[in-house]
């Protein structure tokens, strides 16, 4: 029942032996530890306390273990914590493996100061602690500012006779590349490998997603290089990753040798995939290449979403051709995609970059205006049907639209 987490069934069970004669002979501790892991496994944790303080009451081997399973359960701090109360008020000292069950919850909360509190205390009551408490505390850390909680638990390790190995360094590496500390986790790197370790391909991919944030294009790079040096095969979101640090730092052609390298992999793009291909013809200036990625994507059977589209418009915004914009908007439709207030906006670049002297006016009855007018999210927009005669006429729609938008949104 313990197993299957059949918390009635061992409920039934365990009433029954209670409220035998023979309750006292019959329920130990192998019998209250199998009973509350079936009620923790089923989430009854307030019932598995109050079964517990019954059983402690009338002097049942009720064991720290007992406790230790209920915290495991847990689905929050706070009830772990209640947990740990419960224990106190028993009379019941917490061992390492609680102290771990505490741990993982604030990990999983990424509660840094708590962790750091938890371990404190556990170091003060004279627990040792091991790799694993190390490992745990390393994986709670996650922001810029616990860059320094990683440095002082890596110079205390020693303290408690605690020696770095491969997972405890890895651990403490992919904490500096999630906590942005991009040169540390470098430095660490470098000390495994002097180890003799080969740094894992979670830790490397860690470290090239914290250059995307860092914005740091050449030591993405270098770390893609070590990547290839080991045989380790690049995933796809990876290589999208570094194709997109590449874009951001005007390197277009390396991101586009990236991303068609794909197949040597083989992968095959996704929707992140053409968002990169999307944000490169952006900033190339390339609209023809990506209306054309548009169809690929279509034949691939990836959705095009409203994201995609606006990415094609912002590619004809410099060279301010409204007509070929307002055919792109008359084929949302066709792309499951209804035109959105933030749609007038990526107009309006446009009108901005349009020629002073506009040849073709634009018909009121062309296919895009029409999409525009049909919106039901335009259609309520007020002052919309003087935004539509600025298009015609080729008059950006200024402020006073986007301010409108942000209404009918």
């Amino acid at each position: 029942c313990a197993q299957a987490g059949r918390a009635d069934d061992a409920t039934k069970l365990f009433q029954e032996v209670w409220a035998s004669n023979k309750a006292r002979s019959h329920i130990n501790e192998v019998v209250i530890g199998s009973f509350v892991k079936a009620l923790a496994k089923a989430n009854q944790i307030q019932i598995a306390l109050a079964h517990l303080r019954t059983l402690h009451q009338q002097n049942f081997p009720v064991n720290v273990n007992c406790y230790n399973t209920i915290i495991a359960a847990c689905q929050d701090q706070k009830q772990a914590f209640r947990v740990l109360d419960e224990m106190k008020e028993s009379l019941i000292t917490p061992d390492v493996v609680t102290y771990h069950s505490l741990l993982d919850v604030c990990a999983q909360e990424g509660d840094v100061r708590l962790a750091v509190q938890l371990f404190d205390l556990m170091t003060s009551s004279g627990i040792q602690p091991s790799e694993v408490t190390f490992i745990t505390l390393f994986n709670t850390c996650r922001h810029p500012n616990h860059s320094a909680v990683v440095s002082r638990l890596l110079s205390v390790m020693s303290d408690y006779h605690v020696i770095p190995t491969e997972v405890t360094m890895t651990a403490a590496a992919t904490a500096y590349a999630r906590c942005q500390s991009v040169t540390k986790g470098l430095q660490l790197i470098e000390e495994m490998k002097m180890k003799g370790f080969i740094p894992p391909y979670s830790l490397y991919s860690a470290l090239i997603h914290s250059c995307h944030r860092a914005s740091n294009v050449d030591v993405a790079l270098e770390l893609a290089k070590e990547v290839k040096q080991h045989n380790m095969p690049f995933s796809l979101i990876l290589i999208n990753v570094i194709a997109l640090i590449c874009a951001q730092a005007a390197r277009y052609k390396l991101a586009w040798r990236w991303l068609q390298d794909v197949d040597t992999y083989g992968l095959r793009w996704d929707e992140y995939s053409y968002s990169v291909m999307l944000y490169l013809c952006v900033k190339q200036r390339t609209p023809h290449r990506a209306r054309e990625l548009l169809k690929q994507m279509r034949k691939s059977g990836i959705s095009v979403t409203i994201h995609s589209l606006h990415s094609v418009l912002l590619a004809h915004a410099s060279s301010g051709q409204l007509v070929d914009c307002l055919d792109l908007v008359a084929q949302m439709y066709q792309y499951g995609v209804i035109p959105a207030p933030a749609t007038l906006g990526y107009l309006n670049r446009v009108l901005i970059n349009a020629p002073k002297k506009q040849v073709v006016p634009v018909s009121e009855a062309h296919p895009g205006i029409v999409a525009l007018l049909n919106s039901p999210f335009l259609r309520r927009l007020p002052g919309i049907a003087e935004v539509v005669a600025n298009l015609r006429a080729y008059q950006p729609l200024v402020v006073r639209v986007k301010k409108e938008a942000r209404k009918a949104t």
